[in-house]
């Protein structure tokens, strides 16, 4: 029995899950920030949840179920929060696998969520969206989508869904959640590579990061920013490319705390790992956006003998740090007013 604050937890605070696949808890706690030494609330879950999406109102938690014999599935546990007081409220089960927490948004008490599903029978991969209402019963699906692709990144905007799926092109699909019980595809864009992450940018252009790959071999020929003009989501199109031939990885594609993206201010950064002449480089990159000339490379920053392989980014006005945050330490400043001029390193 798990304890918070030194107390075990009382049983009425226990849930178990119908069919228990694994033995960990998962504790949620509610504090009251007057009185942060006490606990208002606390319930736990037998359960190992791979990703987490709360709203201002729940909490969601999705835990797959392996494979059955014809798919596999997600288990979906809706835990609801108010003053302090946490309360699991629904639980629901969809076809297929999340990619990640983006996967799911809550939308005027919807969840709308899409998976990538294996059919072990075709031995084949097909994607689907269901709406969930407040109970966690699906009352909207779509399915078969780009079958043998997996979804690779997802974003909801209002009634508006954008997700990619990939096998040797990237469709990015716009659906249209207006009406819950109908959700419908609305456009499907196809470019080469695929976007692991996408942002919005502004209520009319959707950024996306990820890889520019041979539309007939499939190789990888290095990281792809891609702008998106979705003003028209029946007709999204890719208005600007740029494709980072030294970099072939960088940890923002899957990690999206990786990456720092400002739009006021217009400037986006990540840590890219490649090869430049033989040898492998870690390059802090820095870039703003013209709505007519695309992508501009603001910063190019490597750190040398970086052992940690780990580069951030941060801002305070207007100047920039790049920060080496383990091993030989670091923080360099340049200047946003001055073309990102070096102004100083601290060791």
């Amino acid at each position: 029995i798990p304890a918070v604050n030194g107390r075990l937890l009382t049983a009425d605070c226990i849930y178990l899950p119908e069919y228990i696949q694994d033995s960990s808890y998962l504790v949620v706690s509610g504090i009251d920030l007057r009185k942060p030494d006490q606990i208002s609330d606390a319930k736990t879950v037998v359960t190992n949840g791979q990703h987490y999406y709360a709203s201002t109102e729940n909490i969601y938690v999705a835990e797959e179920q392996g494979y059955g014999y014809d798919t596999n599935k997600t288990e979906i546990l809706k835990l609801h929060y108010a003053n302090g007081q946490i309360t699991p409220s629904a639980v629901g089960v969809i076809r297929g696998n999340l990619n990640n927490s983006f996967s799911m948004d809550e939308y005027k008490g919807n969840l709308r969520v899409v998976t990538t599903a294996y059919d072990s029978k075709a031995q084949d991969s097909t994607n689907e969206l269901y709406v969930l209402d407040e109970s966690l019963n699906i009352i909207g699906e779509i399915k078969g989508l780009a079958k043998g692709e997996k979804i690779y990144s997802a974003r909801f905007f209002g009634d508006t869904g954008y997700f990619v799926t990939y096998r040797e092109t990237d469709p990015l699909f716009s659906v249209d959640l207006s009406d819950p019980s109908k959700p419908k595809v609305m456009g499907e864009l196809k470019v080469t590579g695929f976007s692991n992450y996408l942002h919005f940018y502004n209520d009319h252009l959707l950024l996306g990061l990820g890889e520019e790959t041979d539309p007939k071999t499939g190789a990888h020929l290095g990281l792809k920013l891609s702008m998106f003009d979705i003003s028209d989501p029946e007709n999204v199109v890719e208005v600007h490319k740029y494709v980072l031939q030294d970099y072939n990885y960088a940890d923002a594609l899957y990690n999206y705390k990786e990456m720092l993206i400002d739009p006021e201010k217009n400037i986006f950064g990540f840590a890219g790992y490649g090869n430049r002449k033989g040898n492998s480089v870690v390059d802090y990159l820095v870039f703003s956006y013209d709505p007519e000339k695309g992508f501009i490379n603001r910063l190019v920053y490597g750190e040398e003998d970086n052992e940690s392989g780990k580069l951030r980014g941060a801002y305070i006005g207007n100047t920039f740090y790049v920060i080496q945050p383990f091993g030989e330490t670091s923080i360099t400043s340049f200047d946003m007013n001055d073309k990102f001029t070096k102004s100083g390193t601290y060791r």
